[in-house]
């Protein structure tokens, strides 16, 4: 997906949603956000920022005919990159006082889940702490901060708008300036009515997700889980953080034998 692409998804869902969106001009030499959205007294500064496909990956595929990647389930320098850039975007950007800041990533490329992933624990540090389930189990639960958090750094991107195909999901930056603002504001009160606001604080009073707000040092992973222990009174935890390896392969298809010869080659996906 290209950058206006992303854009236009973005545009349509304000749109669609009953605000006015309209387009931020360039200006000579200065940074500027993309879209600028309003409803009743609100007013939203709108960065979007899209993942485009893995070319590497595809471009052997397409030479070789097989092709593998693993990809980091937590945060990753391109994310972070991402992120910062869009954030001095938006604070670059002309806006009312009390105007939210918000950044739209648009996961719709070909691993769109994925992406989503790793945006989330890029914005929030996320890390699974895996606990003792029942009988020889563990589950993996969420702990917000755990990491470096791009919320905790960038006080002034009030929340994130991340996009999957068919759906939204509204990311809360509890270390907001505006965070009490941006919590009752239209767009959250619609994610909130559709179970797709992301509000970490929301999540750890029902016991879903762990929260390591501590001043410990990042680096010091031991040291953080012996506060998360403490915390929530765990005599067994571990940290878990996944990789997804994917494999592709290109089969040559009857059809398009008959079509092109036997050297042709069809996609047929990756496994």
């Amino acid at each position: 997906m290209t950058r206006d692409e992303g854009k236009e998804v973005v545009r349509g869902f304000l749109h669609d949603q009953g605000l006015v969106v309209e387009e931020i001009p360039d200006a000579p030499n200065e940074r500027r956000a993309d879209l600028r959205a309003s409803r009743a007294s609100e007013e939203y500064i709108v960065e979007v920022k899209s993942r485009i496909p893995d070319r590497e990956y595809f471009a052997r595929l397409s030479a070789v005919g097989t092709a593998k990647r693993e990809q980091f389930l937590g945060r990753t320098n391109a994310v972070v990159a991402q992120v910062r850039d869009g954030a001095d975007q938006l604070q670059a950007t002309p806006s009312q006082p009390d105007a939210f800041r918000l950044l739209a990533l648009v996961a719709f490329a070909t691993d769109p889940e994925t992406q989503a992933i790793q945006f989330r624990a890029t914005l929030y540090g996320t890390v699974d702490v895996l606990v003792p389930g029942k009988g020889a189990s563990a589950v993996a639960i969420p702990c917000f901060y755990f990491s470096f958090s791009e919320f905790y750094r960038l006080r002034g991107l009030d929340a994130a708008l991340i996009f999957l195909p068919g759906a939204t999901q509204l990311c809360l930056n509890r270390w907001s300036e505006r965070a009490a603002a941006m919590k009752e504001s239209y767009l959250a009160d619609l994610h909130r009515r559709h179970g797709a606001l992301l509000d970490p604080e929301v999540l750890v009073a029902k016991g879903e997700a762990f929260l390591a707000d501590c001043d410990l040092d990042r680096h010091d992973e031991s040291g953080m889980l012996r506060y998360v222990k403490e915390r929530y009174g765990l005599e067994h935890a571990f940290t878990f953080q996944p990789t997804k390896f994917t494999a592709g392969v290109v089969i040559p298809s009857e059809e398009a034998e008959r079509k092109n010869g036997a050297d042709a080659q069809e996609w047929r996906g990756s496994f």
